[in-house]
Order: structure tokens, then C-alpha cells, then sequence
């Protein structure tokens, strides 16, 4: 809806809405574009069509996604979301949403939205909840969670508390022999009421393994189909979890890819809540200890048997010759092939090899990294505010405090696997006659120890904000805001450089016929990072009440966002950064003009938006293939407009009956788009820069719509919804665009007794294959604007990385209210 002149919505319950993480729950919701293709954890969303720097793997940059009111985390970069530290579950109360606008203004670093998700509190009587669901995907593999809350007077009118817990054990969609996401949390909460308001203190402990899925290959550049056998709906590039214990590689670290993504949080809040004569006093803090490690894939791209950067990737000397394949299960030999010609590319021959026994499916073995991140932050927040009414103005002011310790490690290792739907670990050998054989993998198909990436930091972030906001009631009919925030940010710290460590021959292990451990990378020197940006966002709007039943409103909003740390990191990869740096703050400026009209059983709300994102810096992952090296490319600073109107309809036809219709209609372009063109090699003298200007904007659909019929009688209620997402470009050069596609979704409840109630969801009943995103050519370090019209044409049978949307699931729930 369009309250207090802002597009705000509410969802009530939302641990209700969905099973599969924050993002889910926000889909329907006007003005916002969720990918969630990856799982419950790592989504990107964008609001309004700002959304240039959270394609970058950094889906929430423009988003405060908080929990009571604070936000998740102060900080995020590559591989590090708010969301891996947010778990709805029944202890939420409702979600808030306020789209542009203020959100600049009430929270930090968020011109494009906030997005809260607000706990229950206890009552002046013993009440709560349990909840046990159970459900199973469209492939047979089961989905459990237990959940629950309580919340009880501890002495009447004075101390109460509450406690939450929440357990899920998830097998996940996709064909891998592990688990998804298994864990959950505890939380717990003590009210104390004091002379003139309320204080509380809240604890969280969260243990949760996640994961997320990596593309899947298609063809058809016109209407994608799934490739090599592969299926939208079950298949997966995860490697599989191999040994049951996990693989020491060396004194590096320990990996199992079925330890997926281990997220720990343990953290404390406290809030204030006071009346101080005419003032009102609320103050919030929280301290928290996160921890992410990850044990996970990344890449999934093919690698051919003829491409000599198959064996060279071992970290071998010249791994030429007769190359044995075994499978990692099995010790099955699957394939030898003699790869000699596979160097014939330096004498300018064509790459060629032969089979000696044996064969490998599609010819080619599986591009994927051991990706280990084991991060670290420790942080402190703190939100005061002060609230007056005066007659006819109502005013707050407020500061914002916070800091965050942050310890990044990045490692990776080479994982050789079989590229087929359902991958196998390979163990790789080298084995010519006369010589001794060489291991080119260790016994679970790792390979390159530490030699793929290498990434380490400490950084101290500090953010501070001075904001404030007065309402005036001009007259019955006419009121007028105004907002200011004021904001500090800093990053003070180093990252360090890298390059292999020599070890000799013998390697980690001192064997010198094991040429997977000789040089993994290490830290060779320190490079600082002290940098520091302000800047002052304010809102302005004005609220006309029409009628008795109407409203319309106005507003004009310019917000700005500093630098997350992934801008370091990213740009200068194992490159000094200049003193001199000189980056410019991303610029968004937003015009909003909505209306909302209420007539008996019906309300429509309709919002019109103009938004404008500036400045935003832009670079490439690229892979060399001759020279083995990882790199970005030069970064360069982009723009983009959108042009849109939100509309939500609901309306009651009878006492049992309504419906519900949320649509987003919008036009987003470049207004200023370069890309760096490398053409995938190191070498600069056949660099170019190709300008996008004028392009549609990518990843932006045109049309999301989402239509619910609902039916409420007695004891039943039933819910049936169609959402439609329109097609969408999935690079700068609308080269490629991924087709519109259709989810019907199913919700039927009982209540069984005064206390138990019962419920059937379906999601994605008709199990669409619905195609969410794209990362360019089925490539080894490619990414979406390698696709261009050129590519596309010089390649028109070539293969592609998509991610499809989640297949069908069906859950049952069964709730005990107190």
C-alpha cells in the first residue's frame, strides 16, 4: 500500500508464505525483482530497477534487510549476504517493506529499500505456537522442519519472555548425495516494563549448513533447452561429497563439498523503549560474532579432453601423454586418452586427442573449483531516536552508530569430476611407459592445492549517520514531509597479495611424483585500504487526502551508496590500490506519485516510479586460458533509468470469496554503459572498450504479475495464485534474453480444532522450468556479456550457463496454537 506517502507492504506471518528462505517471501511483492534460482541462501533482489551492482553476486547492495529493526550486517561483499544470517520462521510477526522513498532515509546505506522482519512479542497470557511440516520436491527428495514459539508473563504487568527454535533438514531439490541445508537456531527474549516504557534483551544462536546451486548448461539461443543431458528441474553441478570425512589438502585446509556452507551467528539486542515527558525514547543495540565457512563448487563449466588446460590446471610441470581417469567411488578406470596433441595449439596445430581405453561423457571433464572462504565478523550497531509531536508537526531525530571487525580467507583448489547431470569425482593419474606414474589429483579428485584463488584480508568498517524527519499536518487534507541523513563511512585495513609458494619438487607432501600440492598460493605482502565517504541523502513528499476514501501523494527522493568491500577486492585482485583513489559515490534519484483509493470491498493502490541510478562501477571476471590467470578487468562507471507503476487490487465479492492482484509494470535503460572487452586474454593490446548506451537494462523484467483467488468459509481456507515474470535481457548488449514463464501456486488449511489446524502448499504446482538468470557462455571464466551479437552468431549451436527457477515442491503443516 501507499502509507504516510511511501509504498509500503506488509506481509503478515511470513514464514507462512514460503519454506525456501528471505527471498521467496518477498516475490509477490510490487516493485521488486527476487532471484532466488540458487536456494535459500545468496539470492539478489532489486527494487524499482535499481540494480546494476547487485547483479554482481551482490544481491541485497541496495537493500537493508533487517530483523527488529537493525540490520542483519553492516557489511557485505562477494560470497557474503545478509541473508545467510536470517531464518523466518514462527517467531516473525510480519514483514515490513518500504520501497524507496524513505528508505534512504530511516536506514543505512539502503536507497532502494528496507525489508524488516518483526518478531512476535509475548501477551499478558501463556500463548504460542508448534509447527512441524513436511514436504517432498518434484524429484522424491524429502524436505523436514520442526519449529516453534512461546511467550508467557514471568510476573504479571512487570517481566515476560519469549523463545523461539526452529530445526529443518533439507535434501533440496537437485540431484547431489547430500544434504542442502540442514541446522536452524534458537532465540529467546526477556521484556522488562519500567516507569513510562518497556525494556528488552534478545539472544540468537544460529547453526545452519546451506548451499546454493551453480548454472546448468542449455542451448538454443532462441528458447533454451537443457544441454549434455541435463534437466532444469533435477539437475545440478555440485560436485558430490565423496569421502565421508573430510579431505585435508595439506596444512591449506580441510574441504567436503557436502559440508556445504556452515553459517554460525550468535548475538544479543538490546532495546529501549521510553516516554521522557513529551519525548519518546528508543534505542536499539546489538552485538553479534558471524562466522561463514564455506566447503562448496564453484564454475560447473567443460572443460574438453582436448584442451591442454585439462592437465596443465593439475599444477603438473607438462602433463603430457597417457592420462588415466578413475572414478573416485569405484576406483573403476573410466577412461586414458593420450593428450599429446592436446599441445599441438603452441606449434599452431588444432587440439586434438585420442581415447585408449574407455571414454569420458561429452568428451570433457567438469571446470570446478574447491571453494574455501572461511570469514569472520565481529560487529556492534546502535540506532537511537528521538520522537515529539508539536500541534500540527510531528518530528524525530536520530543517530546511527556501528562497527565491524572483518576477517576474510578465500582459498581454491581444482576439483576434477565428470561433466554429465549427475557428476562423479575423478581421480587423475599420469602414467607413461618407462617413467613412474605422476599424480595429477589426490584420492578424492582435488588437484592445484591452493593454487586456484587466493584471497585474504582484515578490515575494519565503521558507519555512522546523523537523520531526521518532520511531518507537517498543513491542513485536514494536506500534509508535507521532509528528511535528511547524513552518513560516514570508512574502511580501514589491508588485503593481501599472493603468489605460489615454493616448495620444490616434493611439493606439501614432499612426494615429487604428486604434482597436485607444488605451489599453492600464500600471502606475499600487505596492501592498505583507508578510504572514507559522506555524503547527505534527503526525502521530500506531500500527501493529499481526496476524499474520505482516496489519497494521493508525492515525492522526490536522492540517496546515495558508498562502496561495499568487494569493490577492493574485486577490482584490485592481487593489485596495489592507488593512494590517490578517487571513486564516485553511486548516485540514485527517485520521483514517486501514488494513489490509493478504498470503496466498499475494494482498494486499489497505484504507484508511479522514475528512478535513476548513477555511477556505478562495472568489471569482469575473465579466465586466460593462456596463461592460466584469474583477473578483472578494468573498472568503469555506469548509469541507468527505470520507468514504472505498481499496482495492487484486492477486492471481497462476497463473505467467502476475494481476490488479489499485485503487478509491476517498468522500463529500465542504460543511460551509460562500457564494458571492458578483454576478448579473454591477459594482454591488454587487443583490449577495447564497447559502449551499451541506450540498451534496455538486463535482468529488469518488463511485466511481473501475480493474480490470487481465495476462498475462506468455516474452517477452510484455500488459496490458489498465478504469477506470471516477463521476459527479461540477460546481458548490457540484448544479445540474449531469457523467455517470460508461469508458476501456479496452491495453499488449502483447516482448522481442525480450537488449537490444531492443518495445511497442503504446492509450489510451482505445474512445475514450470522457468529460467531466472544468466551467466554466458558454458565457459570456463566467462560471464553474461561475453554473449554479445557476434559471439552469439559465430557460435550458434554453442552452449550456455542458465539458472533455472525451484521445481515443484509439496509440503504438508501441521500447528498447535496455545
Amino acid at each position: 500500500r501507499n502509507t504516510a506517502g511511501n509504498g509500503i507492504s506488509i506481509i503478515k506471518s511470513p514464514s507462512d508464505h514460503s519454506f525456501q528462505g528471505v527471498a521467496s517471501i518477498l516475490s509477490k511483492t510490487p516493485g521488486i525483482f527476487v532471484d532466488d534460482a540458487v536456494g535459500e541462501v545468496f539470492s539478489r533482489i532489486h527494487t524499482r530497477g535499481i540494480s546494476l551492482s547487485a547483479e554482481d553476486d551482490i544481491g541485497w547492495y541496495y537493500t537493508s534487510l533487517q530483523e527488529d529493526g537493525l540490520p542483519v550486517t553492516l557489511v557485505q561483499y562477494q560470497q557474503f549476504a545478509p541473508d545467510f544470517f536470517l531464518r523466518p520462521d514462527v517467531s516473525h510477526d510480519r514483514t515490513t517493506i518500504i520501497r524507496g522513498g524513505k528508505s534512504g532515509i530511516l536506514a543505512h546505506n539502503a536507497p532502494a529499500a528496507v525489508i524488516d522482519f518483526v518478531s512476535r512479542t509475548p501477551s499478558d497470557r501463556y500463548s504460542g505456537r508448534d509447527k512441524i511440516s513436511l514436504g517432498i520436491y518434484n524429484t522424491g527428495r524429502p524436505y523436514a522442519r520442526i519449529e516453534g514459539y512461546h511467550g508467557a508473563p514471568i510476573k504479571q504487568g512487570i517481566w515476560s519472555y519469549d523463545m523461539a527454535y526452529l530445526y529443518r533438514y533439507d535434501r533440496g531439490p537437485r540431484r547431489i548425495d547430500y544434504a542442502m541445508n540442514k541446522g536452524g537456531q534458537i532465540k529467546g527474549s526477556i521484556y522488562r516494563k519500567i516507569k513510562n516504557g518497556l525494556f528488552s534483551i534478545k539472544a540468537k544462536w544460529l547453526k545452519d549448513q546451506v548451499n546454493r546451486y551453480t548454472g546448468i548448461a542449455a542451448r538454443n539461443w532462441a528458447d533454451p533447452t537443457p544441454a549434455f543431458g541435463m534437466r532444469f528441474q533435477e539437475s545440478s553441478t555440485l560436485v558430490p561429497g565423496g569421502a565421508n570425512k573430510d579431505a585435508q589438502l595439506g596444512d591449506l585446509y580441510r574441504y567436503n563439498p557436502a559440508n556445504g556452507i556452515l553459517v554460525k551467528e550468535q548475538s544479543l539486542q538490546f532495546n529501549t523503549d521510553i516516554e521522557i515527558g513529551d519525548w519518546r525514547l528508543t534505542n536499539k543495540a546489538r552485538y553479534s560474532a558471524k562466522q561463514i565457512d564455506w566447503q562448496t563448487t564453484i564454475g560447473g563449466q567443460p572443460l574438453g579432453l582436448d584442451n591442454f588446460i585439462t592437465y596443465f590446471i593439475s599444477g603438473d610441470p607438462f602433463p603430457a601423454g597417457l592420462v588415466t581417469f578413475k572414478d573416485v567411488a569405484t576406483g573403476q578406470t573410466l577412461a586414458q586418452v593420450n593428450n599429446t596433441d592436446a599441445f599441438g595449439v603452441f606449434q599452431g596445430l588444432a587440439p586434438d586427442f585420442q581415447y585408449v581405453t574407455g571414454s569420458l561423457p561429452n568428451d570433457a571433464i567438469m571446470a570446478s573449483g574447491a571453494w574455501k572462504k572461511d570469514d569472520a565478523i565481529n560487529e556492534w550497531m546502535n540506532d537511537v531516536r528521538l520522537h515529539r509531536t508539536f500541534g500540527a508537526l510531528d518530528f524525530f531525530i536520530g543517530a546511527f552508530g556501528g562497527g565491524s571487525d572483518v576477517n576474510i580467507f578465500t582459498n581454491a583448489s581444482f576439483i576434477y569430476s565428470t561433466y554429465e547431470p549427475e557428476t562423479r569425482l575423478l581421480k587423475v593419474s599420469l602414467e607413461n611407459p618407462g617413467a613412474p606414474v605422476r599424480r595429477l589429483s589426490d584420492q578424492q579428485g582435488i588437484s592445484n592445492y591452493g593454487g586456484l584463488f587466493y584471497e585474504s584480508a582484515k578490515i575494519q568498517v565503521n558507519q555512522y549517520a546523523l537523520y531526521t524527519d518532520l511531518s507537517w499536518q498543513v491542513s485536514e487534507q494536506l500534509n508535507m514531509d521532509g528528511g535528511l541523513r547524513y552518513q560516514f563511512i570508512s574502511h580501514e585495513g589491508n588485503k593481501s597479495f599472493s603468489m605460489p609458494k615454493s616448495l620444490g619438487d616434493g611439493g606439501i607432501d614432499g612426494n615429487p611424483l604428486s604434482s597436485y600440492d607444488r605451489a599453492p598460493l600464500s600471502s606475499s605482502g600487505k596492501d592498505p585500504i583507508d578510504f572514507s565517504y559522506d555524503y547527505l541523502s534527503f526525502s521530500i513528499g506531500s500527501q493529499w487526502k481526496i476524499s474520505p476514501t482516496s489519497t494521493t501523494y508525492l515525492r522526490y527522493s536522492l540517496s546515495h551508496k558508498a562502496p561495499e568491500l568487494n569493490f577492493y577486492m574485486d577490482n584490485y585482485s592481487n593489485q596495489k590500490i592507488p593512494s590517490n583513489l578517487d571513486f564516485n559515490i553511486q548516485n540514485i534519484a527517485q520521483f514517486e506519485l501514488g494513489a490509493t483509493i478504498r470503496q466498499g470491498q475494494r482498494e486499489v493502490s497505484v504507484v508511479g516510479f522514475w528512478s535513476r541510478l548513477d555511477d556505478v562501477p562495472y568489471t569482469d571476471f575473465v579466465f586466460d586460458e593462456q596463461t592460466n590467470q584469474i583477473f578483472y578487468t578494468p573498472t568503469q562507471f555506469n548509469g541507468s533509468t527505470t520507468v514504472g507503476v505498481e499496482i495492487e487490487w484486492q477486492h471481497r465479492w462476497t463473505s467467502s470469496w476475494s481476490s488479489q492482484i499485485s503487478s509491476t509494470w517498468q522500463k529500465g535503460r542504460l543511460d551509460r554503459f562500457t564494458v571492458y572487452n578483454t576478448r579473454e586474454t591477459i594482454d591488454p593490446e587487443d583490449d577495447e572498450i564497447v559502449a551499451f548506451d541506450n540498451n534496455i537494462l538486463p535482468h529488469t523484467p518488463e511485466v511481473m504479475l501475480h493474480a490470487a483467488l481465495r476462498y475462506q468459509n468455516g474452517d477452510w481456507d484455500t488459496l490458489l495464485s498465478w504469477n506470471y515474470m516477463g521476459s527479461r535481457y540477460g546481458n548490457v548488449s540484448n544479445a540474449f534474453s531469457l523467455p517470460a514463464y508461469q508458476t501456479v501456486d496452491f495453499d488449502l488449511g483447516y482448522q481442525l480444532s480450537q488449537h490444531w489446524n492443518i495445511e497442503l502448499k504446492g509450489k510451482n504446482l505445474l512445475n514450470s522450468g522457468g529460467l531466472l538468470n544468466f551467466f554466458g557462455p558454458n565457459t570456463l571464466g566467462s560471464n553474461s556479456n561475453a554473449a554479445d551479437q557476434d559471439y552469439i552468431q559465430s557460435n550458434p549451436d554453442g552452449t550456455f550457463v542458465v539458472f533455472p527457477i525451484m521445481p515443484r515442491s509439496l509440503y504438508i503443516s501441521i500447528q498447535y496454537r496455545y
